[in-house]
């Protein structure tokens, strides 16, 4: 079995190859195909980092490159368990509740049968397979980016009231880009405690708390960051934007150490419960975190913590 990486990095190219089969691709399209293959499975770090150049390409892959790729794609491809891989990748990037009907699977089996004979084909269709999911996620971005805005501006004019009124400081003393970071943290944290509909008087502690001690924020500006968090924004923005937009904002050992933060706020009530556990992991894989990351915070918290 090839390793999820080269999976990844094979199948994200293929990807990217198949979106500009047309000859274009707009930045809205542009914006939707990174959110698609940074959603890939198993996605790393390290695999998304190398995929960045070629994401941002402005010329579309010319023929010998398709080809290269796709024999890339059909090398990485060496038994069963490495073309279940890929064709679970390719059906969660449907992104369909209902599961994938007769004829979605009948397409699914072509493509996997193209790519393995290194069928020039294979792009194409690829490109029909993602085409409508990847339309429905780029009109989703953008609708996000344009509340993420709105909430942002908000919420940094709130905070700048705060700063300026108790701190003295002046909008341009103003670190911009933590109160971005501290917003995408906060409404995070907000959705696992909105997970049972319930947000109780000790999750919105520890999230207040856990604002103040990460970034030691000055008290009224975790009070009013939380606030936001809690009655705003863990409704209106999407999980996967969320990720993505705190992914570009920190290193790996501030996401690691996110996760304690998450589990912390699921505890909050006293239990863990597996709707939560379930939120945070899913964070967590958003984050490109391993699944060793997340079990290891999971078992930072006490058994009688946990749903059983």
């Amino acid at each position: 079995m090839k390793s999820p990486d080269q999976l990844n990095l094979c199948l994200g190219r293929a990807l990217v190859a198949a979106a500009w089969a047309d000859g274009k691709l707009t930045s809205d399209e542009r914006e939707g195909l990174f959110d698609f293959i940074f959603r890939l499975p198993n996605m790393s770090a390290a695999t998304w980092e190398a995929l960045q150049s070629d994401l941002s390409r402005k010329e579309p892959v010319g023929e010998d490159e398709r080809g290269e790729r796709v024999r890339a794609l059909h090398a990485a491809i060496n038994d069963d368990e490495d073309r279940q891989s890929v064709q679970t990748a390719l059906s969660e990037l449907r992104n369909s509740d209902a599961g994938l009907g007769r004829s979605e699977i009948s397409v699914l089996h072509d493509i996997l049968q193209s790519v393995e004979a290194e069928d020039e084909r294979t792009l194409a269709n690829l490109g029909r397979w993602i085409s409508r999911p990847l339309r429905e996620r780029t009109q989703t971005l953008r609708g996000f980016f344009q509340q993420e805005k709105k909430l942002e501006l908000d919420v940094r004019g709130r905070m700048v009231q705060a700063m300026t009124e108790r701190l003295r400081l002046a909008p341009e003393e103003i670190d911009e880009r933590l109160v971005s970071r501290m917003a995408l943290a906060g409404a995070l944290m907000a959705r696992v405690a909105h997970v049972d509909d319930v947000v109780t008087l000790g999750e919105i502690q520890t999230i207040q708390r856990t604002l103040q001690e990460t970034w030691d924020l000055d008290e009224r500006w975790a009070t009013i960051m939380t606030n936001v968090a809690v009655t705003e924004m863990s409704h209106e923005l999407d999980v996967y934007g969320l990720v993505r937009q705190l992914f570009g904002q920190t290193n790996e050992a501030q996401r690691i150490a996110f996760l304690d933060v998450l589990f912390q706020v699921a505890t909050a009530d006293g239990e863990a419960s597996e709707s939560e556990m379930n939120e945070i992991r899913r964070i967590s894989q958003g984050l490109l975190l391993s699944h060793h990351h997340f079990i290891r915070a999971k078992l930072k918290v006490d058994g009688d913590q946990r749903a059983r």
